[in-house]
């Protein structure tokens, strides 16, 4: 078994009781956009893989999986830039380096439009917060306040607001909301 799977079994028991959108498959998201977006920018991926997978976990966590990396042969200064690294999955947080700009463009990107809209949609729902007001929140709060920094980046951000407000306004025009 490769030591992504490990790892990923090994981090299963932090997100169990945690939403869809919040789960082990968001960390799996993450990752396969942040391959898809190391390919095509051409930065090595491997801290950047690793360093998804202390995503969403408190400080507790992040200390039992940086053990559970030092027993697979990682050294310590390692875990600690992963750990630094993963900090800039926090849209609010401005990246310097490649790699901090890649995950920070990772989690702004995840899933595409569409996958924006539907876990806004459910989160909103999951907090009892009525439909118009999590379209609204996305709108004004989300959309507008995205960036991201490498020109490939940028790119699909404009298409990914693009689409995102099309959906937006379709859904304001055809739901009473």
């Amino acid at each position: 078994m490769s030591l992504d799977l490990i790892v990923r079994e090994y981090i299963d028991k932090f997100h169990k009781d945690k939403d869809e959108m919040h789960n082990t498959n968001h960390i799996d998201r993450l990752r396969f956009t942040a391959r898809e977006l190391c390919r095509k920018i051409g930065i090595p991926i491997n801290d950047i893989n690793y360093a998804l997978f202390f995503h969403g976990l408190t400080e507790k966590q992040k200390s039992d999986l940086g053990k559970f990396l030092v027993s697979y042969g990682f050294e310590k200064s390692r875990i600690e830039r992963l750990i630094y690294l993963e900090q800039f999955t926090k849209k609010e947080l401005i990246p310097s380096s490649d790699p901090e700009k890649l995950i920070h463009d990772t989690h702004v990107l995840e899933g595409g439009p569409y996958f924006s809209i539907i876990k806004s949609l459910v989160t909103g729902s999951l907090q009892s917060q009525p439909f118009n007001d999590t379209i609204d929140f996305f709108d004004t709060k989300i959309l507008d306040g995205l960036k991201c920094y490498f020109p490939f980046t940028q790119r699909l951000l404009a298409e990914h607001i693009k689409t995102s407000k099309e959906v937006l306004e379709n859904l304001r025009k055809n739901l009473p909301i």
